[in-house]
């Protein structure tokens, strides 16, 4: 059989009909745990010394320890515990691996033109920023970066020609873009315009308070308007940094906004980006009750926007891809374990991932797995 996430032997049918028959009751995630094992582990194993071996290390050592590998667990909650437990190292390796997929006029002055409010035409309009510096750059960034990308061939003839350059300085003009009306300056375009990821990376770097974390998302979508593309290392660049300082909320915001925001999932970068942001929220909070409740809804949204078509792309799927089926796994299972959360919730996405699992289409991963197989052995 061809290798797919992980790698695969023989003996895989037979964990199959004891999955199908453990499916309907708490052994659900016995059978889950058999078939991680069996998927991660050197294909010359046989059958029962890969269970033997999976049974050793969830006996040994962590938060399985005290439970049995088979049998009777004290509690489902327990059970599923022990279970992710012995699985979560692989599927975040993987997610963690960046190589692991290969697949996704008012006063004097006068008024130069005035357009209408529109989606396409228009500047972002900032909420006060938590320092003048950052201000300054947001300011800049309105003049010299986005504004030329709206100009008419007349106004960027006035604006970009030195010869004009007097003529502006001695009668200003102004100009409305949407609902911000700037001063046209001169503006020498081999030196006076500055890098629009430079400038996107400094505004990430400056942000503090919630509403400069706001205005970065107001910044894509000022990019979007004025036609600058976010290029894949600012989208992975944008969630880290929306999740490390604790606004997930913003990365949501921005997803379920794609059209306005440019955010989508439709390469790996991102999608693994998102899927950490999400474990981030919950482990940053030691998987208390409240945070991981937001964390598993924040999960679900995520696979469910998937299915929209913004981020969806016809070369790669990444909806039934192990480590995003995974993810609302481990949130459910947590919830179960620690704070008495839906066991059945749990048992219908260990289905899921078993379902995933048993396509022989699954999205390859790495080097033939090894990079897991060094997790889990």
């Amino acid at each position: 059989m061809a290798s797919s996430l992980f790698i695969m032997d023989d003996n895989i049918a037979n964990t199959y009909t004891l999955a199908g028959q453990l499916l309907g009751g708490q052994g659900v995630l016995q059978s889950f745990t058999d078939v991680m094992y069996m998927y991660a582990v050197d294909p010359s194993l046989s059958y029962e010394h890969t269970r033997d071996r999976a049974l050793t290390a969830n006996s040994s050592s962590g938060p399985g320890a005290r439970l049995p590998f088979f049998g009777s667990p004290s509690s489902a909650g327990a059970l599923v515990h022990s279970t992710m437990y012995s699985v979560r190292s692989s599927w975040s390796a993987a997610l963690h691996d960046n190589n692991a997929i290969r697949l996704v006029a008012n006063g004097s002055r006068r008024a130069f033109s005035r357009s209408a409010v529109s989606h396409k035409r228009a500047l972002p309009v900032f909420l006060e920023a938590s320092s003048p510096q950052l201000s300054s750059l947001l300011t800049t960034t309105n003049a010299k970066v986005l504004l030329p990308r709206h100009f008419t061939k007349e106004q960027a003839q006035l604006v970009f020609k030195p010869a004009n350059r007097a003529r502006i300085e001695a009668e200003p003009l102004e100009i409305t873009i949407g609902d911000v009306t700037l001063t046209l300056e001169h503006i020498d375009v081999n030196k006076d315009i500055p890098s629009y990821k430079a400038v996107f990376r400094d505004v990430i770097r400056s942000s503090k308070s919630p509403e400069d974390w706001e205005n970065v998302l107001r910044l894509m979508e000022g990019f979007r308007n004025a036609g600058i593309p976010l290029k894949i290392d600012m989208k992975e660049n944008v969630v880290r940094s929306l999740s490390k300082a604790g606004m997930s909320h913003l990365i949501l915001k921005a997803l379920q906004r794609p059209e306005h925001t440019g955010l989508t999932m439709t390469e790996w970068g991102t999608v693994r980006q998102i899927l950490i942001a999400v474990r981030h929220k919950a482990t940053q909070a030691d998987w208390e009750k409240e945070d991981l409740k937001k964390a598993l809804k924040m999960a679900e949204l995520v696979v469910e926007m998937m299915e929209k078509k913004p981020h969806q792309t016809k070369q790669d799927d990444f909806r039934m891809h192990p480590v995003v089926v995974a993810l609302p796994l481990e949130m459910a299972s947590e919830l179960a374990y620690r704070h008495d959360g839906e066991i059945e919730k749990v048992k219908k996405y260990a289905a899921r991932l078993m379902g995933v699992l048993q396509d022989d289409k699954t999205i390859n991963v790495g080097n033939r797995g090894d990079h897991l197989n060094e997790c889990l052995t």
